[in-house]
């Protein structure tokens, strides 16, 4: 069939959906999501080191810190579907804690769970490309 050869003319166009698609037409949208991961990835270090302090003074700061995410994902989820926006936020958030527990508090960094962020990211780098 001559209709699924690659020609010039259908490798510019696949090529021009590609970048259309890198470009996003909502990058404020994943912008919102990475900001909303800073706060996601320092909460529990955050919650870590208040361990000794009195309770009250934890649930402030946890809350304190969480709020942010709400307003951030709040406004992403104007732009792009809500699967995208959670799925690309937990992946963000799970490889981010992951890679400040690896880098700043000596957690395991094995073949296996390396290899399942990158899987992870992967996974987000996905719903990048083929989300609108």
């Amino acid at each position: 069939n001559h209709s699924r050869i690659l020609t010039p003319a259908r490798s510019a166009r696949l090529a021009g959906g590609l970048c259309r698609c890198l470009r996003s037409e909502h990058p404020m949208a994943w912008i919102y999501i990475l900001l909303a991961d800073v706060f996601e990835i320092a909460w529990p270090f955050v919650l870590k080191r208040t361990a000794g302090l009195p309770k009250w003074t934890t649930a402030l700061l946890a809350v304190a810190i969480t709020l942010p995410i709400f307003f951030l994902l709040g406004e992403s989820v104007k732009r792009l579907p809500a699967s995208t926006v959670y799925a690309s936020f937990v992946g963000i958030g799970t490889v981010g804690t992951a890679v400040v527990g690896i880098t700043l508090f000596g957690e395991s960094a094995n073949i296996g769970r390396v290899g399942s962020f990158v899987l992870i990211l992967v996974g987000v780098l996905g719903l990048k490309l083929f989300s609108e």
